[in-house]
């Protein structure tokens, strides 16, 4: 909707990220998860999945739990509330 046309997910379940980058059809409880997302690729012309530590991914949690509360997405400014956990995040990854 947005246009992106090379994306990076980062996510900090290895496990997820690992499934997402594996060429194999998966046979887990979350099968259907992962084919659904796999099925989504086409609509970028790259996507890649890294794994990330959760000390460097509090602002994916924090933006989760603010979407869930609000009707809104940002494009080019971020909601105040999340600038902090955004800075605290860069923290995390440098020390991960």
């Amino acid at each position: 909707e947005l246009g992106f046309q090379d994306i990076c997910v980062e996510g900090d379940s290895l496990t997820v990220v690992k499934k997402l980058n594996d060429e194999h059809n998966d046979r887990s409880e979350i099968a259907d998860i992962i084919k659904e997302l796999k099925n989504r690729y086409s609509r970028f012309r790259n996507i890649s999945f890294r794994h990330t530590f959760r000390s460097a991914n509090g602002a994916a949690h924090g933006i989760a739990f603010y979407g869930q509360q609000y009707d809104s997405y940002w494009v080019e400014e971020v909601a105040l509330d999340i600038e902090h956990l955004i800075l605290k995040d860069m923290q995390g990854f440098r020390e991960g």
